[in-house]
């Protein structure tokens, strides 16, 4: 039972943001980025927690979002999909979780936490906001 074969960490790296900041733009605006250099054989595991709030109360929204800008393909599976997640409460949500990258790129590995105001194409009043933001990316080889 258990896994056979050689796994090894390779590499693990840390962000850490436990400022709050605000964004009255529905573009996305970049609240932690980190970056792995990472072999074709390399998977990468993405542990992320943040928290997000919307200022207003008459249903607007603020997005959260993970993202991967890793080459070929983004750490969901297809270019240019993200991890987002909407709130509409004017006290803060907390979202955490872990996705793993099983993309074969070569090179060097990026990924953000980031956050707008609204919703993507959507109207926004009001503020955004985003605190205690955290993204740990280890780099497990097979």
């Amino acid at each position: 039972t258990g896994a056979s074969g050689n796994n090894d960490i390779r590499s693990a790296n840390i962000a850490v943001s436990t400022s709050e900041e605000n964004n009255s733009s529905s573009n996305f605006q970049e609240k932690l980025s980190l970056s792995i250099n990472t072999a074709s054989t390399s998977r990468v595991l993405v542990h992320y927690s943040f928290e997000i709030k919307q200022s207003s109360t008459n249903n607007v929204f603020c997005t959260g979002r993970v993202s991967g800008a890793i080459g070929i393909t983004d750490m969901v599976g297809a270019v240019n999909q993200n991890l987002d997640f909407t709130e509409s409460a004017n006290g803060y949500v907390r979202h955490n979780g872990s996705i793993l990258d099983v993309s074969s790129y070569s090179g060097t590995r990026t990924y953000k936490i980031q956050f707008a105001n609204g919703t993507q194409g959507g109207s926004s009043t009001g503020y955004s906001y985003i605190r205690n933001a955290t993204l740990v990316i280890t780099e497990i080889t097979t």
